[in-house]
């Protein structure tokens, strides 16, 4: 992944959204997905190697027995093309997690027994599970793939129940330092950055904090 500058601009001009969200997949990250299957599977066009075409056919194959369908695009020419059109064109958000979740508990089960010099291969399966869950959060989509599954990320402090009213409180004069740590913890975290996040409050933040609390308590 890279910090382009774009990225960088959007999330200094504030675009970048404060917590996750459940109902949309973007259509670019559907896209950058896609990407990944491409340098996790390899090139399905490998006559020496079917690897990456079992693969596909597998997706094919569950989908339309768990949805009772007889395929997922009239008009596909092949599986690859079958699953990667309806990945990008579903509207329902639970099947295109699902598309997300049987590809990479795919990639995680059998990938790791395929041959790494494989035509079109660029990433290990561990390291495509991990671009995945970085594509997630730098999308603000609230799920990552977690032992086989996709799961929601509601036990963080990422969820709008808890970040959204922790944002608020932190508005406060007050607090301006603590907030401006909590939300630089919260970019490195959602760029996937986590070895620069801050440990805790500074110092000077937490003995800011105690007499602004002492001042609030003198006040009531």
């Amino acid at each position: 992944m890279k910090d382009l500058f774009s990225k960088r601009q959007k999330r200094a001009r504030g675009e970048a959204s404060d917590v996750y969200q459940y109902k949309e997949i973007p259509r670019a990250l559907r896209v950058q997905i896609v990407h990944i299957w491409q340098d996790v599977l390899g090139d399905p066009s490998d006559f020496h190697y079917s690897g990456a075409r079992d693969a596909y056919k597998y997706l094919q194959d569950t989908l339309c027995r768990e949805y009772g369908v007889f395929q997922l695009q009239e008009r596909a020419h092949n599986p690859l093309e079958a699953v990667v059109n309806f990945f990008l064109q579903t509207e329902d958000v639970d099947q295109a997690i699902d598309v997300v979740e049987l590809s990479f508990s795919y990639i995680e089960r059998v990938g790791r027994q395929l041959p790494h010099n494989r035509y079109g291969v660029k990433l290990l399966p561990h390291e495509g599970i991990a671009e995945l869950n970085a594509r997630f959060r730098e999308h603000g989509v609230g799920y990552q793939y977690e032992s086989g599954q996709m799961v929601k990320v509601s036990s963080q402090l990422i969820h709008a129940d808890i970040v959204q009213p922790a944002l608020r409180f932190l508005e406060a004069r007050m607090y301006r330092g603590a907030n401006q740590e909590f939300l630089s913890a919260h970019s490195h975290y959602r760029a996937g950055e986590t070895e620069g996040m801050p440990r805790g409050l500074s110092k000077g933040t937490r003995e800011h904090n105690q007499g602004n609390l002492r001042q609030a308590e003198v006040g009531i």
